[in-house]
């Protein structure tokens, strides 16, 4: 049996809130954040925690087609808000380019 406790629905949900709110993207724009980090066209990402994606799309969006996210999180709902995202971006991306 482990010893690790998952956060609960709703401590997660409020991390939802805090993270998608695009007033977050005032004082912490993560595409500065993680170039800052050294993040380049091209590369291969391990993201551990990825949490609402608030890093995940737009690291994606850095590395680009030739590039690699991989977003690990403990809480299937964070998986499913991930997965969510890129759904919705993608089908943004096919619409500007008649996929």
């Amino acid at each position: 049996m482990s010893n690790l406790k998952r956060i609960p629905n709703f401590a997660l949900k409020m991390m939802f809130f805090m993270h998608d709110n695009p007033f977050l993207w005032i004082f912490r724009n993560p595409y500065r954040l993680l170039k800052a980090a050294g993040l380049k066209h091209g590369q291969k990402v391990l993201e551990v925690g990825c949490g609402t994606g608030f890093f995940t799309i737009p690291a994606a969006k850095i590395v680009g087609e030739k590039g690699v996210i991989y977003a690990l999180d403990n809480h299937h709902l964070s998986i499913k808000r991930v997965q969510g995202k890129v759904k919705k971006r993608r089908g943004r991306e096919c619409q500007k380019h008649s996929c």
